[in-house]
C-alpha cells in the first residue's frame, strides 16, 4: 500500500469519527434538553400541587411517586 492510499484512508475514517462525534453530541445535548424539561416540569407540577391541594395530600402523593420511582429504579 504506497503512503498517499494510507494517508487518504486515515482522512476519510478521521472524517467519519467526526461526524460520529458531532451525532452523539448532538443527542446527548437533546438528552440533556429533555431532562431539563421534564425536571421542570415536574417541579411546576409541585409547586401548583402544593397551592391547590392541603400539605397533607401532597406529602403522601409525593411518597408515593418516590417509591414508584425507587421500585421502578430497582425493576430495571
Amino acid at each position: 500500500m504506497s503512503a498517499e492510499r494510507r494517508v487518504s484512508l486515515g482522512k476519510r475514517t478521521r472524517g467519519r469519527s467526526d461526524a460520529a462525534l458531532d451525532s452523539v453530541t448532538r443527542q446527548g445535548f437533546w438528552v440533556l434538553v429533555g431532562l431539563v424539561s421534564v425536571s421542570g416540569l415536574g417541579f411546576a407540577f409541585w409547586i401548583l400541587a402544593a397551592h391547590l391541594f392541603p400539605a397533607e395530600a401532597v406529602g403522601i402523593a409525593g411518597s408515593l411517586v418516590s417509591l414508584s420511582t425507587f421500585g421502578a429504579a430497582f425493576a430495571v
